[in-house]
């Protein structure tokens, strides 16, 4: 049955959160990034599980691991902190505090512009995905983005308009 996979499968995520944690202690160097890939997907398959408290728990973790990683190495790992920072948002607005939904979701929005300008192609699920998150919060919320993100967001939604990726995009605001 499905609910039986879905316990299988959480059970396999957090035996492997569990050996990339043991691994990282041993050899940061190679396994952190690992280890925060795996809190992610941990992350997210315990929200959906509604076990929100111990995914948000997971996905703080994981963000903070690829925000140390991205000051290290930014050009690989500023991807993986935006992303990681939209699953917490998300799951913040899931676990019914879209209010702090917002500090992740519009920092993540904020990270993006540079990437997004040089490749948008590459950037533009992402991006879709970032504002998606910080809009159901905004939502949940019954209130407008905050002025002084306002312009962020219109760059970024204007870079998607460029690219065709915005024509059928829910959450605009212009």
């Amino acid at each position: 049955d499905q609910a039986g996979q879905r316990q299988e499968a959480l059970a396999a995520a957090r035996e492997g959160t569990e050996i990339y944690r043991t691994l990282a202690n041993a050899n940061p160097g190679t396994f952190l990034p690992n280890l925060a890939g795996s809190l992610n997907t941990l992350a997210v398959m315990l929200s959906h599980l509604g076990q929100r408290a111990e995914g948000l728990a997971a996905a703080r973790e994981g963000a903070d691991l690829y925000r140390a990683l991205a000051k290290t190495n930014p050009d690989v790992f500023l991807p993986n902190l935006i992303n990681s920072l939209g699953v917490l948002g998300r799951i913040q607005v899931q676990a019914e505090d879209p209010q702090s939904g917002l500090a992740p979701s519009g920092e993540a929005l904020r990270l993006l512009v540079g990437p997004l300008e040089r490749n948008p192609n590459r950037f533009a699920d992402l991006a879709k995905s970032c504002l998606d998150a910080h809009f159901a919060a905004l939502q949940a919320l019954h209130q407008e983005p905050d002025a002084g993100l306002l312009p962020t967001i219109n760059a970024i939604q204007s870079m998607l308009t460029r690219i065709g990726f915005m024509k059928s995009f829910r959450g605009r605001s212009d």
